[in-house]
């Protein structure tokens, strides 16, 4: 868990926790480090959580795709609900399933050098992707990436000059 994730939750800044959790689904799609920072947050923060105030309505399984992750991905930051992050959270498992498996196969193979067999290396390799989808896919989640990035300064521009304009409204 990174340093920065720690020091906003101490600081109990909800917004920045917020955008980090729902940006570490896509950047690791193994799920591991979500769930040490989710419970990291939730033993930490009262207020994590908002109670959902829309009639939020899941799309069926065969309606998920990275535009609807994406969708999931805005609706959170307008109203963090758990039963919005729950169900990012599996959207998110199921679409970079495959993603997850490839870098848990990388690790493997780091780690096991000589390339030993073990009884539980031997599983059906995942499907592959078509060149073309997979550059979509990296295409989507780098537009993902980008817009987290710009919520986060705008949230941190505006925290700045409600800051400027507490401080100088005080000074009057």
């Amino acid at each position: 868990m990174r340093t920065t994730y720690k020091k906003a939750v101490i600081n109990k800044d909800i917004n920045a926790v917020r955008i980090a959790l729902t940006s570490e689904l896509i950047k690791d799609p193994r799920i591991s480090s979500f769930k040490d920072m989710l419970s990291y947050a939730e033993e930490h923060l009262n207020d994590l959580y908002e109670i959902d105030n829309d009639n939020f309505q899941e799309k069926p399984h065969c309606e998920w795709n990275q535009d609807y992750l994406f969708d999931l991905k805005n609706k959170l930051l307008f109203n963090f609900s758990k039963q919005k992050l729950m169900h990012y959270e599996t959207v998110a498992r199921e679409l970079f399933k495959e993603q997850a498996n490839s870098v848990n196969q990388k690790e493997q193979q780091r780690n096991n050098p000589h390339g030993d067999i073990h009884r539980g290396d031997l599983k059906t390799p995942p499907k592959q992707h078509s060149c073309k989808k997979r550059k979509r896919i990296k295409k989507i989640a780098a537009g993902i990436a980008v817009l987290s990035t710009t919520v986060a300064t705008v949230l941190e521009t505006a925290d700045a000059v409600a800051d400027l304009a507490q401080h100088n409204s005080s000074q009057d």
